[in-house]
C-alpha cells in the first residue's frame, strides 16, 4: 500500500459508518487524517458504532449529536478525537461507555468528569484498578460465604 493509499482509506472506512453524516464525527476524523494508524482508527469508529448499535441507541445518539450546543460539542469532539488517537487499549470500553453517557444522559457533567478521569489513566492504573476490583470482590465473597 503507498502514501496515497493509507491517506484514502480512513475517509473510505469513515463513510461506510452510520455516524459519517455527523458533522462532529467527519471534523474530527478529518483533523486526524494522515496523522495516525487508521486500521486503528476505523476499528475504533466501527467499536462505537457496534456499542450504539448493540444499546439500541444510534439513530438516538446521532439526532443528539446534531442538536449539541457549543460546549457539549467541543467536549464531545476532544473526547472522540482522544479515542480515535491516544486512549490506551485497556481504557476505550470504559471510555466508549462514558462518551455515549454524556450525550444521551439528562446530567452531562458526571459523564464528562469520567472522561477525564479516564483520559489520565495509563496501562498500570488499569491493572492497579482491576486489581482492586478483583480483591474487593474476592473479600465480599468471603463476606458472604462466612
Amino acid at each position: 500500500m503507498n502514501f496515497s493509499d493509507t491517506k484514502l482509506a480512513l475517509p473510505k472506512a469513515v463513510v461506510k459508518t452510520a455516524l459519517s453524516a455527523v458533522p462532529v464525527i467527519g471534523s474530527a476524523v478529518t483533523e486526524i487524517i494522515g496523522y495516525f494508524d487508521d486500521k486503528y482508527i476505523e476499528k475504533r469508529l466501527l467499536k462505537l458504532e457496534s456499542k450504539l448499535g448493540e444499546l439500541k441507541i444510534l439513530e438516538n445518539f446521532i439526532t443528539a449529536l446534531n442538536e449539541l450546543d457549543e460546549h457539549k460539542y467541543y467536549s464531545f469532539r476532544n473526547n472522540l478525537k482522544f479515542l480515535l488517537t491516544e486512549a490506551v487499549p485497556e481504557t476505550v470500553d470504559a471510555f466508549l461507555l462514558a462518551m455515549i453517557d454524556s450525550i444521551m444522559s439528562e446530567t452531562h457533567e458526571m459523564a464528562e468528569e469520567a472522561c477525564e478521569i479516564i483520559r489520565q489513566l495509563n496501562a498500570n492504573d488499569i491493572r492497579t484498578l482491576r486489581l482492586l476490583k478483583s480483591a474487593i470482590e474476592k473479600k465480599k465473597g468471603e463476606v458472604n460465604a462466612g
